[in-house]
C-alpha cells in the first residue's frame, strides 16, 4: 500500500458517506436524527438510507441497537459490524464527531 503524503488525496479516499438504519422512535430522537443529518450534509458529508459501498459509520436508532428492527436492518447492521465500521447510537454525539473528522474541512480559526 502507498503511503498519502497530501491530506487532499486522503480525504478523496475516505468514504464521505454515513449509513442511517431504522427510524427514530421518539420526538427527542427525531429531532436529534434530522439536526445530526443536516449537520452531515453541511459538512459535505451524505446520510444515506441504504449502503452501496463504504460508510464512515453507521448511525442507528435505539430500537435498532436493541435488535427491535427488521430483518433487512438487522442484516445491514449485522453486515457492518464484521467489516469493521463503527455503528453507533444518534445521541452519541462524540463519537459522530470523531467519526467524521477525517472527512470534515479544516476551519481557519480567526486571526489565523
Amino acid at each position: 500500500m502507498q503511503n498519502v503524503s497530501d491530506i487532499r488525496i486522503a480525504r478523496n479516499r475516505t468514504p464521505r458517506r454515513v449509513l442511517f438504519l431504522g427510524a427514530p422512535g421518539t420526538s427527542a430522537e427525531a429531532t436529534r436524527w434530522a439536526m445530526v443529518k443536516g449537520w452531515l450534509q453541511s459538512e459535505g458529508i451524505l446520510p444515506v438510507r441504504r449502503n452501496h459501498g463504504e460508510v464512515l459509520c453507521v448511525i442507528a436508532s435505539e430500537d435498532v441497537l436493541d435488535g427491535m428492527c427488521s430483518p433487512i436492518e438487522a442484516a445491514a447492521l449485522q453486515r457492518a459490524r464484521e467489516l469493521g465500521t463503527p455503528c453507533i447510537g444518534i445521541h452519541e454525539s462524540a463519537a459522530i464527531w470523531d467519526l467524521t473528522a477525517p472527512v470534515r474541512p479544516r476551519r481557519q480559526s480567526v486571526g489565523a
